[in-house]
């Protein structure tokens, strides 16, 4: 059996390289991977014509300047992809959005765009300004891993898309990885394990002994005492007295950003 071919084209991801190799590297065995930024659509590279049109999954987000998403439409709809997931993009490419019966664009016959009950909630996040609804998808993700299970089952499309989307925003390798899975296992039949989504805080402390993120100074002294506890060790060797006063070495904050500056929505969809 053939594997299925994913084809990413993400912005801003210059500096990811290490993720996406780590990422190929572990979908290798049942998934063949490509990724592209946004270099290569303003230079109308033909080797990413090529992937797009023989991709059988595109994964879109950061297109945001109209000759790049011009381009990039062009060959998505010459591409035979029976699957195409856009986020965090400008509303030319996010009408490419086509995921089962999920389609943002309006095809014959069917109804375009977000399930009702959910677009009226992001037009109320928004209070009613329909050129901001796509910035109200923004404010969801907060609430979707609550709301998912609340869905009626004819939404299984759309609720996929939002789930590929909740593990595309927590950036870690292991995340983008078990986002590709989600979709070989809901939409290619592939008997893949899928891990659920390893949460990154929006702000948090950093420590590189810790397995993870610390949600608050209180987190990471309660880690420290045990950890301290368990080793017999005298404390962080980064905090030392001087005098009645303590310095602490700093520990690194990470911060995910989150896109709040949208471009008008395809509000009739």
């Amino acid at each position: 059996m053939a594997k299925p071919s994913f084809v990413a084209i993400v912005g801003l991801e210059h500096f990811n390289k290490k993720v996406w190799d780590e990422v190929k590297a572990d979908l290798s065995p049942v998934a063949h991977l490509q990724q592209f930024t946004e270099w290569e659509l303003e230079r109308k590279d033909p080797a990413v014509a090529q992937a797009i049109q023989q991709a059988d999954c595109l994964f879109i987000s950061m297109i945001n300047f109209k000759e790049q998403a011009d381009w990039l439409r062009e060959q998505v709809a010459k591409s035979n992809a029976k699957l195409v997931f856009a986020f965090e993009s400008m509303p030319e490419v996010m009408a490419l959005n086509r995921v089962g019966d999920y389609a943002v664009a309006q095809r014959p016959g069917q109804k375009g765009g977000m399930p009702e009950p959910v677009k009226k909630i992001a037009r109320m996040l928004v209070r009613g300004r329909d050129e901001d609804t796509l910035y109200g998808y923004t404010k969801l993700m907060k609430l979707m891993q609550t709301m998912m299970r609340f869905m009626p089952a004819k939404a299984r499309d759309f609720k996929n898309w939002m789930q590929v989307n909740i593990y595309w925003n927590q950036p870690l390798a292991a995340n983008v990885s078990s986002m590709f899975k989600f979709i070989l296992r809901e939409y290619f039949g592939r008997p893949v394990e899928v891990p659920p989504v390893v949460e990154v805080p929006m702000m948090g402390l950093y420590h590189p002994d810790a397995p993870g993120f610390f949600k608050d100074i209180k987190a990471y002294r309660d880690w420290q005492k045990r950890r301290d506890k368990a080793t017999g060790r005298q404390g962080d060797k980064g905090i030392r007295r001087q005098g009645d006063g303590e310095t602490q070495r700093s520990l690194a904050t990470h911060h995910q950003s989150s896109i709040s500056n949208h471009q008008s929505s395809i509000s009739n969809h």
